[in-house]
This record gives structure tokens, C-alpha cells and sequence, in this order.
């Protein structure tokens, strides 16, 4: 396995690789996420992201096959009234392929990150896991990853 930062060359493989993730959100949550019919829109998406200086990607290949991928991006935020500023790197996105977990894919990207975030002087890794995904969320916590809020939600 290797893992390195993605190109806009990688686009298509990122967005494939993001489409089956999105499945995952869809069917959990159709009211939510759409339904990628078409990757063109996607593979836009990502070359607009991997072009971004703000942004870093990276990709997993196994055997020379795109396996997983992470998107990631600093975040800013001023003090106010009611809280200190704070910088942050954040995970937009991740995914492995189904059929590569469980092979140190996932914890390489993540090492990636971490090593990232150090390089930049962040002193944390933040990301967001939906409520139905207990295997992402167990694979975060087996990596260190700890809950700092939750996030609920009503329908009125």
C-alpha cells in the first residue's frame, strides 16, 4: 500500500471512491444527501478541491488501485465574547473501499493527516461522523479520535 498526496489527475478516482461513501448517506439519509447519478459534477468538485492551496488530499493506492482517500482543510476561527480563537485541521471527507478495509488503509490516511496537522502547527484533527455510522465512528475511537460534542437534531 501507498499513500500520497492527491493531483488533480486523481479527480475521477477521489470521486469514484467518494461515490460509495455517498451511497452509504443516502440510503441512511435521503432526505439529506443526494444520489450521485451522474460523476461528472463530482470529478468537477474534486479538481476544483485538489486545486485548492487551502485544501490537502491524499490517496490510498493498494496494488496500484485507488483504495481510499481524505480531504482535509484548516479552519479558522476569531475569539469572541464567548470563546478563545482556535485553529483546526479539518477531515471533509474520507473513505475506504469496502472490500480494502480492515488492511491499515483508513490509519495510514489518518497518519497522513496527523502529520499534517503537526507540519502546520494545528493542534487538533477535527471531523464529523453521522449518527447511523457506528463503523466509522469506532474506527475514529480506535485511532484516539474522542467525543467533543454532539449534534442533534428535531423534526418540528
Amino acid at each position: 500500500m501507498s499513500v500520497r498526496r492527491a493531483t488533480v489527475d486523481d479527480a475521477a478516482a477521489l470521486a469514484s471512491l467518494c461515490a460509495e461513501v455517498q451511497a452509504l448517506h443516502v440510503a441512511a439519509m435521503p432526505h439529506l444527501y443526494r444520489r450521485f447519478d451522474d460523476l461528472a459534477p463530482v470529478i468537477a468538485d474534486f479538481r476544483d478541491r485538489l486545486g485548492d492551496d487551502a485544501r490537502a488530499s491524499w490517496i490510498a493506492e493498494v496494488d496500484g488501485v485507488a483504495a481510499g482517500y481524505v480531504c482535509t482543510q484548516v479552519v479558522r476561527q476569531a475569539a469572541h465574547v464567548y470563546a478563545l480563537a482556535r485553529a483546526h485541521l479539518y477531515v471533509d471527507q474520507m473513505g475506504v473501499r469496502a472490500d480494502l478495509r480492515g488492511r491499515g488503509v483508513g490509519r495510514a490516511l489518518i497518519d497522513e493527516v496527523r502529520a499534517h496537522a503537526r507540519a502546520l502547527a494545528l493542534p487538533r484533527v477535527v471531523l464529523d461522523v453521522q449518527g447511523f455510522n457506528d463503523g466509522a465512528e469506532a474506527f475514529y475511537r480506535r485511532l484516539g479520535f474522542t467525543t467533543r460534542k454532539h449534534t442533534m437534531d428535531l423534526t418540528p
